[in-house]
């Protein structure tokens, strides 16, 4: 009976043994290397090109094309100049571009800007902006005053001399005296009115409505008034850091900047 019970004990520790060496595992191997980087996606060459259109301040199409019209490409991370093209004398531009974002600018002298839709994408292929230009005109006031109405704040002026065609004027409307055509951030919004033909005076209405959205009563509403081109909206583009529309056929200086009391 003493070996038998001796045989069991020794069978006993053998099979523990035996069961906890199968449930090892090995040591985890070393990671492969990272394989070869591959080759960078090929540079593809980009045409933009387009045909040009000029207006005079009346709206008019310009038959002469002599103007020197330049179309300028500008690189939106290096934020340099990359390539600048001249219309021909059939008023058609091209030009060609790397894969990258751009921004297109049209330049004419004597006429307002023009901008596409900035931060375009080229991805290879053929790009097409036409252009349309707008003169900017040449408009003078001598005076210039205001009226509040029932419903309308009425800005008024006088010409310094009358002119044979339909004018268009644009008050820009600020919460500050340095409201400027210019400077999208200085004004709230902007109002047109066109003055007849052999008009001596012009008068722009102004809704309440509008001015209340911005004013609160008892504040200044400062406004300078603009000589624009009928097509004053060509070339217009949004300047995003104040959501404004900015319209580029317009006069260098205002015709009589002024200001009122909101009742």
């Amino acid at each position: 009976m003493k070996k038998r019970s001796v045989y069991l004990l020794i069978s006993g520790i053998f099979a523990f043994v035996s069961c906890t060496k199968t449930g090892q595992q090995g040591p985890t191997g070393a990671t492969g290397a990272n394989g070869a980087t591959g080759p960078a996606g090929p540079t593809l060459t980009n045409t933009v090109t387009g045909y040009v259109f000029l207006y005079d301040a009346y709206g008019d199409p310009v038959a002469n094309l002599d103007s020197t019209v330049s179309v300028l490409l500008y690189n939106t991370t290096t934020g340099s100049e990359v390539d600048s093209v001249n219309a021909n004398h059939a008023g058609i531009y091209s030009t060609t571009a790397q894969t990258g974002t751009y921004n297109l600018v049209g330049e004419c002298p004597g006429y307002g800007m023009f901008k596409t839709n900035q931060g375009i994408v080229f991805t290879g292929g053929t790009r097409t902006y036409d252009l349309k230009f707008a003169a900017i005109p040449n408009l003078y006031a001598a005076t210039g005053y205001d009226s509040i109405g029932i419903n309308d704040v009425y800005v008024k002026g006088t010409l310094i001399a009358p002119n044979t065609r339909v004018t268009t004027v644009l008050a820009y409307v600020g919460t500050t005296a340095s409201v400027n055509a210019s400077m999208p951030g200085s004004y709230s919004f902007v109002v047109a009115a066109n003055i007849p033909a052999n008009a001596t005076r012009y008068t722009i209405l102004l809704p309440l409505t509008t001015l209340d959205a911005f004013f609160p009563a008892g504040s200044t509403a400062y406004v300078a008034v603009y000589g624009a081109a009928v097509n004053y909206t060509y070339g217009d583009y949004t300047d995003y850091a104040s959501d404004n529309l900015v319209y580029t056929a317009v006069s260098a200086t205002s015709l009589n900047p002024g200001s009122f009391i909101m009742p």
